[in-house]
């Protein structure tokens, strides 16, 4: 484990991975179920509106959406493919780069299923042969 100060509150933690504290990790994830049952209410709402209601900050909801937690109808804009830059209401890229990322992953999992190495690097002995 490692040693990390929380991006949040500041104080130094073991981290197991994520750049937040456990005491911070148990609010957002209580800020996310604020957020999430406000939106089931009030689906209309833009970042703003949530933000204010719920009393949860920007950076949070925004965090929320792009790690694919909440989809918002009015975050359209707000976010980007990570790939294209199309704008997209939640995660890190649009339905046809995920598309186009998932294909490329299976092609590299059967490739390795099929035994395939990489390139290999050739010595002289080897073309003498």
């Amino acid at each position: 484990m490692a040693l990390k100060k929380c991006k949040t509150c500041g104080t130094l933690f073991d981290s197991i991975g994520t750049p937040f504290c456990p005491a911070c990790v148990k609010e957002m994830d209580y800020r996310y179920k604020v957020v999430r049952d406000y939106l089931y209410d009030n689906p209309d709402q833009s970042v703003e509106e949530v933000a204010e209601a719920t009393e949860t900050p920007e950076w949070m909801i925004m965090s929320f959406l792009r790690d694919a937690r909440l989809t918002m109808k009015n975050a359209s804009g707000l976010l980007r493919c990570d790939q294209c830059g199309r704008a997209i209401t939640s995660g890190r890229f649009c339905d046809e780069c995920a598309a186009k990322l998932g294909m490329k992953v299976r092609g590299a999992q059967e490739a390795i299923r099929a035994g395939y190495t990489g390139p290999r690097m050739h010595t002289i002995e080897e073309r003498k042969e």
